[in-house]
């Protein structure tokens, strides 16, 4: 399994004061070959210590039949693997999750390889640990 980072893996995550809701988007264009591959970890956002996650948006293209792709947050799954076949967006409020340690917000690609665009959108608060 080949691990892929999105550009937005670099930049800096808004930590305001707390109690802030913030958003961070990353975003992608898989190709079958490369990053799309079966089995694909992107890494789309490194969150420090202290985010509080309280929802996931996934916004993508037809990315393929049999396609499915599941958010993590480290070793914690966010959104459950669900078909992107089709085009479309979604919102996936979740539990309040927070991160103990530097964590990377990443996506797998299973069920087939996967060609489009890809964005992830996490919504979170900054409240310290």
């Amino acid at each position: 399994m080949a691990t892929f980072q999105a550009l937005s893996i670099k930049r800096q995550v808004y930590q305001g004061e707390d109690g802030n809701l913030s958003v961070e988007i990353g975003d992608i264009t898989l190709a079958a070959a490369g990053n799309g591959a079966v089995g694909s970890v992107i890494e789309f956002i490194e969150l420090p210590i202290g985010i509080q996650i309280v929802g996931v948006d996934i916004i993508n293209e037809a990315l393929g039949a049999g396609v499915t792709v599941a958010v993590s947050c480290g070793a914690t799954v966010l959104v459950a693997a669900a078909s992107k076949a089709a085009a479309g967006a979604a919102t996936s409020p979740i539990f309040p999750y927070l991160t103990t340690d530097t964590q990377k917000v990443t996506a797998v690609i299973a069920g087939a390889a996967a060609t489009g665009k890809l964005s992830i959108a996490v919504r979170y608060r900054a409240i310290g640990y």
